[in-house]
């Protein structure tokens, strides 16, 4: 008994040490984050306060998630003129699978606005479509199945991560990757190419489970989140070309942040109860995917479960609760960086979620659009080709 007495004052006595430690640290570096907030952290065990609705006029419980009542009738409308337009085309056999997360325009967009916000700028000189089309064969794996294999399928983006990042001077070229097309070399950085891999892996995910749903196989909440959980991992192995990503063991902090990641002891329990959260259905029939993916999106920044990748991850998966909605992606802009950042702060400090939502609103509003166009596009084509076969 007095050896377990023993045992357990040495744990605790450790504890302490590590926790007085990273105060001391933590204080050196940056003397705007007091000894309460430091504690906060460090007290953040399992609750993570989420209960979204909207605000009301006596609202005082700032340890819950909230945001105003936004009117999404315009958003709607146009959402519906695009489902109409897309019916009708794939009516005529257009094949339009993809198109409200991968239109050329909003793809690139995405990647590149987001690789921006972290500051990776490359001078790239390219065309997309080329590398596609390159590892087409790889990874056009067919979702619509029960056999479809997340941790195969991600085993083969990384082999293909493996490949372009090499080190073959066929291959890489001052950092760049080499993608030929006759005698053209289009050259893409591997950021952009390991983006691209980690959306178009969320996006067979989404895929998988809409397919699923349809063929009325449910999960439990509980599976659901367990493998939002993995596919969180895997994202972020992506993103980084990890094929082995693992949750950090250590404290960190976000540069221009006050305020401070959950502790490295918290990050799995935190992640639980927050994919939890984003299956609850209560949750669910109250709020509008965008705000869900809003939602999710400030809290997963607070836990910040890796090293490296938070801001990539977070907007990836973000996407991937819209996709599996079946919505569009969305853009968050280099050039509202600072409003974006601001909006994660308030959601985290206040757990005022409005400015995020309002940001990722005009996102969804800007992506429709663009799809809009597109589809109008195809219509103008199929005006033309019909006139032609008429002469």
């Amino acid at each position: 008994m007095n050896k377990m007495i023993r045992k357990v004052k040495e744990i605790q006595t450790a504890e302490e040490q590590k926790k007085a430690q990273e105060h001391r640290i933590l204080s050196n570096i940056d003397n705007k984050l007091t000894h309460d907030k430091i504690d906060k952290a460090y007290s953040d065990k399992i609750k993570i306060f989420i209960d979204p609705k909207p605000k009301q006029s006596n609202y005082s419980n700032t340890r819950m998630y909230c945001f105003n009542e936004r009117n999404y009738t315009k958003l709607n409308q146009a959402l519906c003129e695009i489902a109409t337009k897309e019916e009708c085309l794939n009516a005529k056999k257009y094949d339009l699978s993809g198109l409200k997360s991968f239109n050329m325009n909003i793809w690139l967009d995405l990647l590149r606005e987001s690789n921006a916000i972290e500051g990776i700028f490359l001078e790239e000189s390219f065309d997309f479509f080329d590398f596609r089309l390159k590892v087409r064969e790889i990874i056009d794996t067919n979702p619509d199945s029960i056999e479809f294999d997340r941790y195969t399928y991600f085993k083969k983006l990384i082999e293909i991560d493996k490949y372009f990042t090499s080190g073959d001077e066929n291959v890489v070229k001052d950092g760049l990757l080499l993608v030929y097309k006759g005698k053209e070399i289009h050259l893409i950085s591997p950021e952009l190419m390991r983006q691209f891999l980690a959306l178009k892996f969320a996006y067979k995910c989404a895929k998988q489970e809409i397919y699923l749903n349809k063929k009325g196989i449910i999960k439990t909440p509980k599976q659901k989140a367990d493998e939002l959980i993995e596919l969180i991992l895997y994202v972020n192995g992506l993103i980084l070309g990890n094929e082995c990503t693992r949750f950090r063991n250590t404290f960190t902090l976000v540069d221009g942040a006050n305020w401070i990641p959950t502790n490295d002891r918290s990050i799995v329990p935190n992640l639980e109860a927050l994919c939890k959260t984003i299956y609850n259905e209560k949750i669910n029939s109250k709020v509008s995917p965008i705000e869900l993916s809003a939602l999710f999106h400030a809290e997963f920044i607070r836990i910040h479960p890796f090293m490296d990748g938070n801001g990539r991850t977070a907007r990836i998966m973000s996407n991937y609760l819209l996709i599996l909605n079946e919505l569009p992606t969305i853009s968050i802009k280099h050039g509202n960086r600072q409003g974006y950042f601001n909006a994660i702060s308030k959601a985290v400090e206040e757990h005022d979620l409005d400015d995020l939502v309002k940001i990722f609103y005009k996102g969804m509003q800007s992506s429709s659009k663009l799809i809009l166009n597109t589809l109008n596009k195809v219509k103008k084509m199929e005006v033309k080709k019909t006139k032609s076969l008429d002469r």
